[in-house]
């Protein structure tokens, strides 16, 4: 997927679907109504260019699938793994 939602500043709420496996290039780009992301894969989607979180603005919270918790607070493009603390982490009920 490539700018996955990118240019919609008034979208508060985003489900990535667990078939989705990788993105291009900067998802939720200038998304800065974004509050809520819900990913669906067990394991964070590869991200060929840039942070898969860093368009993401200071506070959105980010739901992932029980299990994958630390997989996701650690990810970041091609398999580099470092936390992005400009997000906060919840696990789906």
């Amino acid at each position: 997927m490539d700018n996955v939602i990118s240019n919609c500043p008034k979208v508060e709420q985003f489900i990535v679907p667990p078939q989705i496996t990788s993105f291009y290039s900067r998802p939720f780009y200038n998304c800065v109504g974004m509050k809520e992301v819900h990913f669906q894969p067990t394991t964070p989607p590869i991200l060929m260019n840039n942070d898969l979180y860093s368009w993401l603005p200071s506070g959105c919270l980010v739901y992932v699938p029980r299990g994958s918790l630390e997989a996701y607070q650690t990810y970041n493009r091609q398999g580099n793994r470092y936390p992005n603390p400009a997000v906060y982490y919840y696990v789906e009920e």
